[in-house]
């Protein structure tokens, strides 16, 4: 979607054929058909998009990318690549010693995981 003020209109449009091209890849095509943003702009995506390759096009492409993830998805920290954990469990060895409830300190999990776990991926 654009956005200026109040007008939201969409980007662009495509139908969804399963045979030429996955969602993923269509996505990215999205992505970098972008022009560079004149202010600040945003890839915002739903948790459906968490996917690596989208993070990186998206950094190319010079947009931030936002998106949700869901709690099952496993992450590889840094210097552990090969050693992934489900954010879910990640959250609740977080949580050990804590008086935080699990829905409390899944934004905080989720903002460490951007902060720490996915930026390596994007660094050049």
């Amino acid at each position: 979607m654009l956005l200026c003020d109040t007008l939201v209109l969409p980007y662009t449009m495509a139908i969804y054929d399963k045979e030429n091209m996955s969602k993923i890849q269509m996505a990215i095509e999205f992505i970098k058909s972008l022009t560079q943003p004149a202010n600040k702009g945003y890839i915002l995506c739903d948790s459906w998009y968490s996917n690596k390759k989208l993070f990186a096009v998206s950094k190319e492409s010079g947009y931030p990318y936002i998106c949700g993830l869901r709690t099952n998805r496993v992450v590889y920290p840094k210097g552990h690549e090969k050693l992934g954990i489900k954010l879910n469990h990640m959250c609740d060895i977080l949580m050990q010693g804590t008086n935080l409830k699990r829905n409390e300190s899944l934004g905080f999990l989720i903002k460490l995981t951007l902060e720490f776990l996915l930026k390596p991926f994007l660094k050049n």
